[in-house]
């Protein structure tokens, strides 16, 4: 312990703060409470203190704190000059979605990591390379619970982990399809300030679902610019494919544009197969809303055979250009797991399309109606006009009234 420095205590401190509160978080106990954690070892004051970031004066406390989260503490100076250059490797590799370099990279840091993973503050980063590895690699994003204790370790590593940190906890939040914690994570995060490429891709997902036009086309001219310069062509990606979701409608020649710039860096570069697949999807959906059903099922079917974690609900919007341009329906099989991925919506719908060539037009026009219309969102302007679309073509002309008045009431159409 003595020859732990003041700043690494420090470090170790905000660790303690971190998994202190974590358990509080879980257990909502009163023994986790910094009356109770301290009691018999320090003061509350010093406890304060010591999570604030301020090296304790007695070290020994540091121990008995860590012994009450069942951790360790070690000094390894060794470790930490591993650490670093991998720490910069790695955001080097998330700046540019260098996927096999991230993949690279955070298994060196858990092979360092692993055996030091029940000792305090080493616990912590071990945890978040974990977290980047699954978010980056395998889609799995950090649940609410998680989401609460990775930004309770801001400032316990380094400037660069807390641009990482901060990235996956806010777009975690963006896509957990059940919360409205985004808004309030960008604010507190500060992600719109944030220098790192990845966090402001993160600005364009934010004002692009909060409508705040003016901002992001400001930001896409900024960096636009960036990325060409830097050759960051990963990021030019992203950029397009906020283009494509940010414009409602297209005239043919301004999405051709946007396509030819994303068709020509896909050409000449290695692009992840799994953001191959986003740009496919955007571009169907941005076909489907030009009702240009052939190019709509061209893209979707690309999207489908790069989307190999199955992550795209391209499937349903095939369907539907297949049904609209007078072509058989064939989409692929997913079980209910796979479906689980997707939001709600998208389980009976593809129930409905694996289904609608076995039952009468009178039985999907009721199955449309009372299983998938309960679960359309009015703000969805895809799944709304493409259920529109599917009633047209179910609904005989006695009904057709009737029916297309209750579809367009229940989506606040009429």
């Amino acid at each position: 312990m003595d020859r732990i420095t003041k700043d690494k205590l420090g470090r170790y401190g905000l660790s303690i703060k971190a998994n202190r509160k974590r358990q509080l978080h879980l257990t909502n106990a009163a023994k986790w409470t910094q009356k109770e954690f301290c009691k018999d070892i320090c003061s509350q004051n010093a406890l304060i203190n010591m999570e604030r970031g301020h090296a304790g004066r007695f070290r020994d406390n540091y121990l008995m704190l860590a012994e009450k989260l069942d951790l360790k503490i070690t000094h390894n100076p060794d470790l930490d000059k591993k650490i670093e250059p991998l720490t910069k490797r790695l955001y080097h590799a998330l700046e540019y979605y260098d996927l096999d370099d991230i993949k690279k990279t955070t298994r060196k840091l858990s092979n360092c990591l692993v055996h030091v993973k029940d000792f305090l503050w080493y616990c912590d980063l071990y945890q978040v390379v974990k977290a980047v590895e699954q978010h980056y690699l395998h889609q799995n994003y950090l649940s609410p619970d998680d989401r609460v204790y990775f930004a309770d370790m801001i400032d316990e590593f380094s400037s660069d982990w807390d641009d990482i940190i901060k990235s996956i906890v806010f777009l975690s939040a963006f896509l957990d399809f059940e919360s409205e914690e985004y808004r309030d994570r960008f604010y507190e995060l500060d992600i719109a300030s944030n220098k790192a490429d990845f966090n402001k891709v993160n600005s364009m997902l934010f004002y692009l679902a909060e409508d705040y036009n003016s901002k992001l086309f400001i930001l896409f001219q900024e960096l636009e610019a960036e990325w060409t310069e830097k050759k960051n062509i990963n990021r030019l990606i992203d950029l397009y494919n906020q283009k494509l979701i940010l414009n409602s409608y297209f005239d043919a020649y301004e999405l051709r544009q946007v396509e030819d710039k994303i068709i020509a860096m896909i050409q000449t570069h290695l692009i992840p197969k799994q953001k191959l697949a986003e740009t496919y999807y955007n571009l169907g959906i941005a076909y489907l809303k030009m009702k240009d059903y052939n190019k709509t099922i061209d893209m979707m079917k690309k999207c489908i055979e790069y989307d190999i974690k199955k992550k795209k609900q391209a499937f349903a919007y095939l369907a539907h250009a297949q049904r609209m341009s007078g072509q058989e329906i064939v989409i692929p099989r997913y079980t209910k797991k796979e479906l689980n991925h997707f939001p709600a919506i998208y389980s009976p719908i593809y129930h409905y399309y694996r289904n609608l060539n076995r039952i009468s037009e009178e039985q999907s026009e009721i199955y449309l109606m009372n299983e998938i219309l309960p679960l359309v969102h009015p703000e969805d302007e895809i799944i709304v006009e493409t259920f529109q679309e599917e009633l047209d073509l179910l609904v005989d002309k006695t009904n057709h009234y009737k029916s297309m008045m209750i579809y367009m009431k229940k989506t606040k159409k009429a």
